[in-house]
């Protein structure tokens, strides 16, 4: 993957999608803030257009809408009222630790091939079924296997 750099309108942003797409083997080049439309020295700039021959033309925004997000609001609110410092919790977020921690969640995730949330594995088997009674049954099932 060839990554070339224009102007960066969301610099953390498009460190998450070039970290993101470094960890699959996708051949092309990924153009971050280069104009798609030159028009009377007015330039349509994209945030971040990939091409490939595997997946073609995807353009992506990079745009900060969850800022926007009233839950997001909500969220930040609630973590507020309970003691969290936001100045601390804001600048920790974006801690190289911080996203070490979170890529090697996200490799574990991918391991072993958790696709929503909840996900149950029990000595290790994934549940194949959501609800209490596919829960029950695969429990039955291993501390059968362990009982004498």
């Amino acid at each position: 993957m060839e990554f070339v750099f224009g102007k960066k309108k969301n610099p953390q942003a498009v460190q998450d999608l070039v970290s993101a797409l470094r960890d699959f083997e996708v051949t092309g080049s990924l153009y971050i803030g280069y104009p798609i439309f030159d028009i009377n020295d007015d330039a349509l700039l994209t945030d971040a257009l990939l091409v490939s021959e595997e997946f073609g033309v995807i353009a992506f925004d990079l745009s900060n809408a969850a800022v926007d997000d009233p839950k997001v609001a909500q969220a930040w609110a609630a973590a507020e009222r309970v003691g969290l410092n936001l100045e601390q919790a804001r600048q920790d977020m974006h801690a190289p630790g911080v996203n070490a921690v979170l890529e090697t969640d996200m490799q574990d995730v991918m391991a072993v091939g958790v696709r929503g949330t909840p996900t149950f594995f029990v000595n290790g088997r994934a549940l194949s079924e959501f609800g209490p009674e596919p829960l029950r049954q695969l429990v039955s099932s291993e501390v059968a296997k362990t009982s004498l």
